[in-house]
């Protein structure tokens, strides 16, 4: 079931082939590897998708951390990041509304944090 809470009406672009689930779980769709994250809002974990066998970083975001204000701005920003195409910009592939986090499927950005890097 597709949510209308993320607009991706317009010219075909990234957002048209994201998959948003309100019903579906995270777990329907990819086997949880192991935690490689974790900050003040939620965990990243690795996961790999049960069809295609590829890795992808899943962030679990704790819904009783999130107030009602602090919700529309995620959707907002997960909204403009579903239509961005730059390699220089991770991609979402999909997005689950659970009961207890809100969890974003991006692509897998390994070699650590990025600040450390800097």
């Amino acid at each position: 079931m597709t949510s209308n809470k993320f607009d991706i009406g317009g010219p075909i672009n990234s957002a048209t082939f994201v998959k948003h689930s309100e019903t579906r779980m995270m777990t329907d769709d990819y086997n949880i590897v192991k935690e490689i994250g974790e900050g003040a809002y939620g965990k990243v974990k690795l996961v790999t998708h049960k069809k295609t066998g590829i890795q992808r970083a899943a962030k679990l975001i704790s819904r009783k951390h999130v107030k009602e204000e602090e919700e529309k701005l995620l959707f907002e920003e997960v909204s403009i990041l579903m239509k961005l195409d730059h390699p220089n910009i991770i991609r979402i592939f999909h997005v689950y509304q659970e009961p207890r986090n809100f969890v974003i499927v991006t692509e897998l950005c390994s070699g650590g944090e990025l600040f450390e890097r800097i």
